[in-house]
């Protein structure tokens, strides 16, 4: 906007109108079936050059995030939940913030804060369900998760 006058046009049109999703599934769907084979994420687990990137489209990242939310809408989760992720940055984290977000409320955790930090925020949302990484010789995640689990009353 360069002129008060850009403003006062951009101010006519009602908030609904300019943005008419009420959450971010909504956007997603949106983009899923207005994109649907564009690249939504583009990822590379090495992070070299000369790797391939591992491509998301829209339409998958739609499936993933509903297939998500489903899955969490099974084990009980609904809008007053907090599901609490500790993932790393993956394509997957994505579908499970967007699909925790879609069935309840998402709270993402840096999976390299140590167990007890971990469980101070996991308590303070209530968190009923913990998403993390399966064990691997990679990573700590999972030990930490289970460490910060033991640690809550959630």
């Amino acid at each position: 906007m360069e002129t008060i006058e850009n403003v006062r046009e951009f101010e006519k049109t009602p908030l609904y109108e300019q943005f008419p999703f009420t959450n971010s599934y909504e956007l997603l769907m949106n983009a899923a079936q207005q994109f649907g084979d564009g690249h939504a994420l583009e990822f590379l687990l090495q992070g070299l050059p000369e790797e391939k990137e591992q491509s998301t489209t829209y339409r998958e990242l739609g499936e993933q995030v509903t297939r998500t939310a489903n899955l969490l809408y099974s084990l009980g989760i609904n809008t007053a939940d907090s599901v609490s992720i500790i993932l790393p940055v993956l394509p997957q984290t994505h579908f499970a913030i967007w699909g925790a977000q879609a069935a309840g409320i998402s709270n993402p955790i840096n999976p390299m804060l140590e167990a007890e930090h971990m469980a101070e925020i996991i308590s303070a949302a209530n968190s009923k369900v913990i998403i993390c990484l399966g064990k691997s010789p990679a990573t700590d995640i999972w030990e930490k998760a289970i460490a910060a689990a033991a640690l809550t009353d959630s």
